[in-house]
Order: structure tokens, then sequence, then C-alpha cells
């Protein structure tokens, strides 16, 4: 797996005081990733930015902006609902005001929508709509905004739904990246903006979205990808110029992003050698409005003498450690492992996502002697406790469900975590519901002592050649994501 360390400078903002903290190191893979806060929960932010500083991620959700923080970009905690905002809303400190400034889509042609705070994460109030150029005509889209020295820019890009070169398949609409500086308070902008394109301005050009501006001395860079909806996949290219009018020189860093879309870079300075590594950010969805499907890239950009940057590593070893897999309709699951200590067990959770389900699914935890005794046939465990989960306690992200405990356990005794569809028998049987819950899998060694068994539908009498063999069987090289915690 390749590999990249950037060493950190943690920082805490109050009230755009930036002090620093300790130093640490942080490992970023190319990895297309599940990111969970401090609480196991899927981090659920599409469209996403982190602004440094203590690190802030926002992003939109299942039910609206998202707003997570981090003092090592390891441990994020949710801090809530941001309250104010929509799409891709980005938050930048003003210093002057001591004020936090929120720009969001949703003002269609018009603009921006603009909040302002005392906090970066919460009590934003409206303060208007604001407006990038003098003669709005197309649709305003994806944007960002950034402090770069003394003077804060927007960047965004334009939508053109009646340009007549779309096609009946691709492209959809054609779209254009704009800079534009904004006004010594943030809340609007000088109205005087610049292209942001190559000197071709081909198809590449006019397919702009999700931009994002930083500073590299002694060039002004522009990161965007090409159009994608909700995609898997598309161009991620790269503008440098000398100054904000341009002119722009393009470069393509992937042609597929790593399966993901960029979403922006952050800034991080080594305390050690006083350089800064720009990290690119992906975020891979799976092509439809489930989201939380998908994954986050950070990958270290590498620039070269010129001031180009290096491709992106997408070798074919960047995968998801964990894997999204939807099959509580024809499966039964056990997951075995031993306790690691003696003590009280007090909790065990797994991570389940539903969309559209009927039925409900079934969590048991419970005690038993050996794997051999677990599988062979008759054998009765001991049920240390149970919870039913439905629709209404899920959502499409992948939270934390958890079973309560107060069991006494020795190192070495074997736990069980029973999932799957649930019935008012208490039986299971798969197939009953049309739509399967989702839960998380990763790869697990072959002599990993935690085991992860199947049984599928309707499998209840012995199977193999000579009639011997058990139903439940070990689902091999995998294993279910799941928290315990003894005391």
């Amino acid at each position: 797996m390749f590999q990249l360390l950037a060493t950190l400078l943690v920082f805490t903002r109050v009230l755009g005081t930036v002090n620093a903290a300790a130093q640490g190191t942080a490992v970023f893979p190319n990895t297309r990733r599940f990111m969970f806060d401090v609480n196991g929960n899927q981090i659920d932010a599409i469209g996403a930015k982190i602004n440094y500083g203590k690190y802030y991620l926002y992003g939109n959700g299942a039910g609206g902006v998202n707003a997570y923080s981090s003092t090592d970009l390891v441990n994020w905690a949710h801090e809530g609902d941001l309250g104010y905002g929509g799409s891709r809303s980005h938050i930048i400190y003003n210093a002057a005001s001591k004020k936090y400034v929120v720009w969001a889509d949703g003002a269609g042609s018009a603009g921006y929508v603009v909040g302002t705070s005392t906090s970066p994460v919460s009590g934003y109030t409206a303060a208007g709509v604001a407006a990038v150029d003098a003669n709005p005509t197309f649709q305003k889209a994806d944007m960002a905004v950034e402090v770069i020295g003394d003077k804060a820019y927007l960047v965004y890009s334009t939508l053109n739904f009646q340009d007549p070169r779309a096609g009946s398949m691709w492209p959809a609409i054609y779209q254009t990246s704009h800079i534009v500086q904004l006004s010594d308070d943030y809340l609007s902008t000088t109205k005087t903006s610049y292209n942001v394109t190559s000197a071709a301005f081909d198809l590449i050009d006019q397919q702009v979205e999700s931009p994002d501006i930083f500073y590299r001395a002694p060039y002004y860079y522009v990161s965007a990808s090409n159009s994608c909806g909700l995609c898997s996949g598309t161009l991620s290219v790269l503008y440098r110029s000398k100054t904000i009018q341009g002119p722009w020189t393009r470069q393509i860093l992937a042609g597929y992003s790593c399966n993901s879309q960029p979403e922006g870079i952050l800034p991080l300075l080594d305390p050690a050698t006083n350089q800064t590594t720009y990290l690119w950010h992906g975020n891979s969805v799976p092509g439809s409005a489930l989201t939380s499907r998908g994954g986050h890239i950070f990958q270290p950009l590498q620039f070269n003498s010129d001031g180009s940057a290096q491709p992106l590593n997408c070798s074919d070893s960047a995968r998801f450690e964990y894997e999204s897999v939807c099959d509580s309709d024809s499966y039964n699951l056990y997951q075995t492992f031993p306790s690691s200590k003696s003590g009280t067990l007090k909790e065990i959770g797994i991570n389940v996502a539903s969309s559209s389900q009927t039925g409900a699914v079934s969590i048991k935890i419970v005690k038993f002697s050996t794997v051999e005794d677990f599988v062979a046939p008759g054998y009765k465990w001991t049920l240390l406790n149970s919870t039913i989960v439905t629709r209404a306690q899920t959502s499409t992200v992948f939270n934390v469900v958890s079973v309560e405990l107060n069991a006494p356990v020795k190192e070495g005794d074997m736990i069980g975590i029973s999932y799957g569809n649930y019935y008012s028998s208490g039986q299971f049987i798969a197939g009953g519901d049309a739509v399967p819950y989702c839960h998380l899998e990763y790869e697990v060694e072959r002599n990993s002592t935690q085991v992860l068994f199947e049984q599928g539908a309707g499998q209840t009498s012995p199977r193999g050649d000579d009639g011997g063999a058990s139903v439940v069987v070990r689902r091999q090289g995998r294993g279910l994501k799941f928290y315990a915690v003894v005391v």
C-alpha cells in the first residue's frame, strides 16, 4: 500500500487567535475509506471541506449540514447540524469582525447564501445573498471560499443548461470555473470575476465543478473535478497562475480521481521544517444518492520544480478498509471472538444502515464454549442480551447500534454476535425482507481468532456430500466491524 507521512501542527482557533498545540503525525494512505467519529458513527458528509485551525469538517448529510471537529485529523467529534447553509457549505474566519462566515449554494443565478456566527459550528444567522458578478445569467453551483494573505476569494462554477452543444447522452450541461475577490467583511464580492481556464478552453475547461483554491508561492492554484453527479470517478484537474486574473496552466492529476470526486485541498504546516504539505481530498460515492456508501481519500500532493504537481497515486491496491455488505435478507451472520481480558462486558456495537426496509433485524450477544461446538447441530449458546433494530432506529448512514450488557467474562471466553432478520416468532428466516439491511465488513487473516460465520436462507439441516457438514460455515477472509467494551 502506497503511503505518505505528513507531520501536523495541531491548532486551536478561538475567535481568530491561532495557538500552536502539540505536534503529531498522521498517515494518509491512498485508500478510499469510511471515516468514523469518536462514537463509532460514520462521518456523514458529502461535498465536504476540512477547514484548518482546529480542524473542522463540514458536509451535507442525510438531515442537513453536519459539522465535525478534530485536533489531529484522526479522531473526529460530531458537533451536530450546522443549522444554516446548504449544499457545499464553506466557512472562513474574519479576524476583523471576529465572525465566522458561511457561504453555501442555494440562491440560483443570484449568487450564494451567506451567514455569520461567533462559533464555527452553530448559531449562524442569515446575512443575505451575495452576488458574484454584475450581470448574473447562469446558475451558480459548486464553490469554495478561502483566505489567502490579507484577502479572501471565492472560486465557483456556473451551470449553462441551454448550451446547444449538450448531447443526448453526454455532456448533459456545460459549466465553467471563475474566481472573484470578497469584500473586507467577507459577506459580498467585488463582482469582478475572472475565468479559470486554460488557453485551450476545450471540453475539459467547460466541464469544471467542485473547485477549491490555495496558494503555494509563487502560484495560485485551483483544484477541481469535471462534471460528476454523485459519480464514482471523474477527472481531477489542477490550474495554476501567478495572478488570479490568469493566464492559467492546466494539468490532469488523475483520469478517474482514484474513483472519487475531488473535494478540496488542505494545507498542513510541518513545524519541524516550516514546510507546508497540501493534502488532496476526494469523496467516493457509488453513483447514487446513497452517499453514505462512499468513502474519503486523502493524498498529499507532490510538486515539481516548475510548480506542477505529480499525478495522484491510484494504484489497484487503493480500496476501502471496510466494505458495505447488504445481505440480511439472505444470511444470518455470527461474529465470534475471544474476550481480550477479564472483567465486565458492558457493551457491544456494530454499524448498521438502512433505506426502505419493512422488517427488522435482531442482534443477539451470546457466550459459547468453542468454535467447534458453536457450529455443531443442537448446540445451545448462553444468551447475554439482545435488541431488535428497525428502520426507524437507523438511516442510510452506518451509525452504531449497541447492545448494553453487564456480563462477567474471563480472558479467552468466547463471545458471539448474532445478526440477521427478525420475526415475531423469534426464529431466523432469511429472505423475508426484499430490502436488506447493510453492515460493514473488513478483511481478516486466515488464522484470526475473530471468525465470522454465515447461515444461508432456510439452511437448517445437514449439508455436504456425506451429509455431515454444518449449515453454519465460515465467511472466508471476512470480519464484521464491531466493538466490545470490557471494564
